[in-house]
Protein backbone atom coordinates (compact mmCIF):
# COMPACT_ATOMS: atom_id res chain seq x y z
CA UNK A 1 0.00 0.00 0.00
CA UNK A 2 2.78 2.37 0.15
CA UNK A 3 2.80 3.64 -3.56
CA UNK A 4 -0.88 4.24 -2.77
CA UNK A 5 -0.13 6.41 0.45
CA UNK A 6 2.64 7.88 -1.31
CA UNK A 7 0.52 9.01 -4.66
CA UNK A 8 -1.93 10.30 -2.40
CA UNK A 9 0.93 12.97 -0.80
CA UNK A 10 2.04 13.64 -4.27
CA UNK A 11 -1.78 14.42 -5.56
CA UNK A 12 -1.32 17.66 -2.90
CA UNK A 13 0.39 18.66 -6.16
CA UNK A 14 -1.90 18.02 -8.80
CA UNK A 15 -2.56 21.29 -10.48
CA UNK A 16 -5.52 20.48 -12.02
CA UNK A 17 -8.59 18.11 -11.74
CA UNK A 18 -8.00 16.29 -15.26
CA UNK A 19 -4.47 15.82 -14.25
CA UNK A 20 -5.22 14.06 -10.97
CA UNK A 21 -7.64 11.67 -12.40
CA UNK A 22 -5.34 10.86 -14.99
CA UNK A 23 -2.60 9.91 -12.34
CA UNK A 24 -5.26 8.26 -10.53
CA UNK A 25 -6.13 5.89 -13.61
CA UNK A 26 -2.51 5.25 -13.91
CA UNK A 27 -1.40 4.20 -10.68
CA UNK A 28 -4.78 1.96 -10.66
CA UNK A 29 -3.24 0.64 -13.43
CA UNK A 30 0.21 0.07 -12.48
CA UNK A 31 -1.01 -1.68 -9.24
CA UNK A 32 -3.86 -4.33 -10.89
CA UNK A 33 -0.69 -5.16 -12.92
CA UNK A 34 1.51 -5.29 -9.87
CA UNK A 35 -1.65 -7.83 -7.72
CA UNK A 36 -1.82 -10.07 -10.58
CA UNK A 37 1.88 -10.44 -11.43
CA UNK A 38 2.11 -8.28 -14.12
CA UNK A 39 5.52 -6.06 -14.90
CA UNK A 40 3.67 -2.65 -15.22
CA UNK A 41 5.83 -1.21 -17.77
CA UNK A 42 5.80 -4.20 -19.78
CA UNK A 43 1.87 -4.19 -19.99
CA UNK A 44 1.38 -0.34 -20.67
CA UNK A 45 3.70 -0.12 -23.39
CA UNK A 46 1.85 -2.91 -25.37
CA UNK A 47 -0.97 -1.37 -24.64
CA UNK A 48 -0.24 1.79 -25.69
CA UNK A 49 1.44 0.55 -28.51
CA UNK A 50 -1.55 -1.04 -29.26
CA UNK A 51 -4.12 1.66 -28.90
CA UNK A 52 -1.41 3.26 -31.58
CA UNK A 53 -2.07 0.80 -34.24
CA UNK A 54 -5.80 0.46 -33.44
CA UNK A 55 -7.11 3.65 -32.83
CA UNK A 56 -10.57 2.00 -31.70
CA UNK A 57 -9.36 -0.99 -29.88
CA UNK A 58 -11.83 -3.13 -27.55
CA UNK A 59 -11.30 -2.03 -24.03
CA UNK A 60 -12.09 -4.85 -22.26
CA UNK A 61 -8.98 -6.38 -23.88
CA UNK A 62 -6.87 -4.20 -22.50
CA UNK A 63 -7.70 -4.66 -19.19
CA UNK A 64 -4.72 -6.25 -16.76
CA UNK A 65 -6.27 -9.42 -16.88
CA UNK A 66 -7.43 -9.53 -20.36
CA UNK A 67 -3.94 -8.90 -21.19
CA UNK A 68 -2.17 -11.27 -19.12
CA UNK A 69 -4.50 -14.24 -20.14
CA UNK A 70 -3.68 -12.97 -23.92
CA UNK A 71 0.01 -13.16 -22.88
CA UNK A 72 -0.46 -16.59 -20.98
CA UNK A 73 -2.19 -18.39 -24.18
CA UNK A 74 0.76 -16.80 -26.54
CA UNK A 75 2.98 -18.24 -24.24
CA UNK A 76 2.05 -21.17 -23.65
CA UNK A 77 1.96 -21.55 -27.54
CA UNK A 78 5.62 -20.97 -27.83
CA UNK A 79 6.42 -23.81 -25.25
CA UNK A 80 4.40 -26.13 -27.45
CA UNK A 81 6.11 -24.89 -30.21
CA UNK A 82 9.66 -25.41 -28.41
CA UNK A 83 8.31 -28.88 -27.08
CA UNK A 84 7.43 -29.81 -30.77
CA UNK A 85 10.56 -28.88 -32.41
CA UNK A 86 13.40 -30.51 -29.91
CA UNK A 87 11.12 -33.77 -29.93
CA UNK A 88 11.82 -33.83 -33.66
CA UNK A 89 15.04 -32.81 -33.70
CA UNK A 90 15.79 -36.01 -31.04
CA UNK A 91 13.58 -37.81 -32.97
CA UNK A 92 15.62 -37.05 -36.10
CA UNK A 93 18.83 -37.63 -34.27
CA UNK A 94 17.49 -40.61 -33.40
CA UNK A 95 16.89 -41.99 -36.96
CA UNK A 96 20.14 -40.66 -38.15
CA UNK A 97 22.47 -43.16 -35.63
CA UNK A 98 20.46 -46.30 -36.91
Amino acid sequence: MLPVAVGRKNDLFVFSERTGKTATVVMSLVESCKAIGLDPMTYLNDVLQEMRQNPDPVVADLTPWAWKAQHDQVEERKRQRKSAQAQLAAAVIASMQR
